[in-house]
């Protein structure tokens, strides 16, 4: 107990020195220092990566910080002050939380180029894709425990579409590596394959399907983040652009 008690305080002095620190920088119009995020892998790896090389280019000196983490420790990692902004899907305020609303992703079904939906719809003879085309089929998911895929088994029920799961994962890209040697088919946010789409080793199949993804900025509630901190969440509200996703409602 006295262990924890001393952790906390130490936080608390540390976070004091870099605020202290931050007020200098500021009163020189500098941006420099640390920041600490926290991400899941699906987010930080495809979206979160190039917005931070982004923010580090515009502003030498500042070094971010990127973990990744399941969903739940995102939130854990705010709370306990290991980091100073957490990104996440589908974004809750739980206590001593904060949600800043940032992208709305769009989710779209994918399969390998050799799967016969992808043959069927693309091509001289290609023909647009209804649910129901993908009724009995093999389907790679995520782990049950994930937000998004109560998401995506909610989607496919309202769409009356029953799949085949042959195995799930709690990696985004060990789903896309199942999805590229397999003859089943996937669910995923369309930023998370642009690559593989790219090189042809994954194809979007043209069903009428409509799922999002929400993606938010997490704070934690009643703690001054750094200027540099709050600079970089500045950054990437403003590079939603360039990610080319909806901004989120």
């Amino acid at each position: 107990e006295e262990g924890e008690v001393y952790y906390r305080g130490a936080h608390e002095i540390l976070h004091r020195h870099r605020l202290v620190l931050d007020e200098i920088r500021r009163l020189r119009e500098q941006v420099a220092g640390d920041v600490r995020v926290a991400s899941i892998y699906s987010v930080g790896l495809h979206t979160v990566r190039p917005q931070i090389e982004r923010f580090m280019r515009e502003n030498p000196g500042t070094v971010v910080r990127l973990e990744y983490h399941h969903p739940d420790q995102v939130y854990e990692a705010v709370l306990n002050d290991e980091a100073e902004i957490g990104v996440t899907s589908y974004p809750k305020s739980r206590q001593g939380i904060t949600v800043v609303p940032w992208l709305d992703e769009e989710m779209v079904v994918v399969a390998g180029p050799a799967h016969p939906l992808s043959r069927r719809s693309h091509g001289r003879d290609a023909v647009s894709l209804q649910p129901s085309d993908l009724a009995d089929g093999a389907f790679v998911g995520f782990v049950p425990d994930l937000p998004i895929r109560r998401h995506i088994d909610r989607g496919l029920r309202r769409y009356r579409v029953n799949v085949e799961l042959v195995s799930e994962f709690d990696n985004i890209d060990t789903i896309k590596q199942a999805v590229e040697l397999s003859e089943a088919i996937s669910i995923r946010p369309r930023t998370s394959i642009a690559l593989e789409v790219g090189r042809g080793s994954l194809v979007v199949l043209p069903v009428d399907i409509e799922l999002r993804r929400p993606v938010g900025i997490i704070r934690k509630k009643r703690k001054r983040l750094t200027h540099t901190a709050a600079r970089f969440v500045e950054s990437l509200l403003r590079g939603r652009k360039t990610v080319g996703v909806s901004r989120a409602p």
